[in-house]
């Protein structure tokens, strides 16, 4: 297969060109002989006619009355034309360029008639055929002549020529325009090969802005001020592709520095509890609360790498699903244990609107991520003393859920940075055990990854709501109870 554009759009416009021209000289020649047959057949029409017209009956005679210097082409030697006349059944007159031989005798009463055949002395030739009636001459007493048609008779004639010269006109003319047509492919090559150049030049200085892009510096876009319409496309989405690259490889770099900077600090502490450990000798207890440090800070760094670990499958498609019939009530009443004495020892006042049986199908593990992520977040930033309201329900074919807390740091135009990996509001927010900004990043992936989707909203009274929106699948809506308050409630 040609892989060259310009090579491929020559051959093809040639080969129409050529199909094209080649066409029309063809039906350019079937005309012009068409029309240079009918020319010869009605000169050869009119030799017969001339012939017929000297045609005299005196009596029972018949006579072709002509001088041979009136017809010289029936006494020529050279090339002679030919005719022959028949009264049923005898031969009336053969012209003397014929001699002792005969034309092809054609049935009588049959009209004019053409047919090619080959002449006495071995030339191609055609013949027409004819009938018409004799003219009587009569001589009577008184009259010097008088023209009656009583006893006419009919004269079949037979008139023939030679066609070398028709044959070699019409050769001569198809030659003429094989050789026209294979000039005009020849002359729309070359002008194709200057055409089809300027055609691609573009895309040679598309492909040449493409070479020059670098790694390095992928905030250069391509031109498409002077890009035909039908390359503008290409380049719309090459300059789509270099901008998510741009982003991704900020996106990067950015990632490679805040990993950097987050292993930095429990690195530092490490080392720092090591040295001051190794600096002289201690006691046990002083020991065992020197591993202790330690093996927190290592768990924290553990947890970071489980979560980034994570991220980069679910971002490389390498996270598969689970769906099973769940119970969303049961598994927040799980999730929640894990943070319940936290918020007891915050003194925080939890609002619990999630009684169940709350029915869904869904990833049961996936989701239990998700909401641990969220109680984590909402146990650790919410003020002392503050409110956290927990809530689940299923509307139509959906599953909603919220975890809002109060004592919300975050600006309004702040939260479309909650969902980027590492950021954090402020500096509080940094210092708090193993939050390094990952959590959010996190539960928005696996949203999207169960087909969900994840919204934040933060409200000028220190609200922060997480609300999470899946699919519920084909469930039943569950009979939810208000007479008794949920065992995870605490009292205001």
């Amino acid at each position: 297969m040609i892989r060259s554009l310009r090579i491929r759009l020559l051959i093809h416009t040639s080969l129409a060109v050529a199909v094209i021209l080649g066409l029309l000289c063809a039906s350019l020649y079937f005309s012009m002989w068409k029309s240079t047959e009918s020319d010869f057949n009605l000169a050869l029409l009119a030799k017969a006619r001339a012939v017929a017209s000297t045609a005299e009956q005196h009596g029972q005679k018949i006579i072709f009355d002509y001088a041979p210097g009136q017809m010289p082409q029936f006494v020529t030697p050279d090339h002679p034309d030919y005719f022959q006349a028949w009264i049923e059944p005898d031969v009336v007159i053969r012209s003397p360029s014929l001699k002792q031989n005969d034309l092809p005798r054609p049935p009588e009463g049959t009209g004019t008639i053409y047919a090619d055949l080959t002449l006495p002395d071995g030339r191609p030739g055609r013949a027409v055929s004819m009938s018409f009636v004799t003219t009587i001459e009569l001589r009577a007493e008184g009259n010097t002549s008088e023209t009656e048609t009583e006893d006419a008779r009919t004269i079949v004639l037979s008139v023939a020529t030679g066609t070398i010269r028709l044959h070699r006109t019409l050769q001569d003319l198809g030659w003429l325009l094989i050789g026209l047509c294979s000039l005009a492919v020849v002359v729309s090559g070359i002008v194709l090969v200057v055409i089809v150049g300027r055609a691609v030049r573009p895309v040679e200085r598309i492909a040449r802005d493409i070479d020059q892009l670098r790694e390095s510096d992928l905030s250069t876009r391509l031109r498409s001020n002077d890009v035909p319409l039908e390359l503008q496309p290409v380049v719309e989405k090459l300059n789509g592709l270099l901008s998510r690259l741009e982003s991704a490889f900020s996106r990067e770099k950015a990632f490679t520095a805040d990993v950097a900077h987050e292993l930095r600090t429990p690195l530092t502490a490490l080392l720092t509890t090591f040295e001051v450990v190794r600096s002289r000798p201690r006691e046990e207890a002083d020991y065992m609360s020197a591993i202790d440090k330690c093996r927190n800070v290592a768990q924290q760094m553990q947890a970071m790498v489980e979560t980034l670990l994570m991220l980069a499958r679910a971002e490389a498609g390498q996270l598969s699903l689970k769906l099973q019939s769940t119970d969303a009530a049961d598994l927040l009443d799980d999730c929640w244990a894990l943070f319940s004495p936290r918020a007891e020892a915050r003194g925080l006042n939890v609002q619990w609107q999630a009684a169940g049986p709350i029915p869904i199908q869904t990833d049961p593990e996936k989701l239990r991520i998700i909401l641990h992520n969220l109680f984590d977040n909402a146990v650790s930033y919410a003020d002392e003393a503050g409110t956290l309201r927990i809530s689940a329900k299923v509307i139509g074919n959906e599953f909603q859920a919220e975890v809002a807390n109060t004592g919300s740091r975050v600006a309004a135009e702040q939260s479309s940075h909650l969902f980027q990996r590492f950021w954090r509001g402020d500096q509080a927010r940094a210092n708090v055990g193993i939050h390094c900004g990952l959590g959010l990043s996190l539960c928005e992936r696996l949203t999207r990854l169960l087909k969900g989707k994840i919204e934040v909203q933060t409200a000028e009274q220190g609200w922060f709501t997480v609300r999470i929106t899946l699919p519920a699948g084909r469930v039943e809506q569950p009979v939810v109870s208000a007479a008794e308050p949920h065992p995870h409630s605490l009292p205001v």
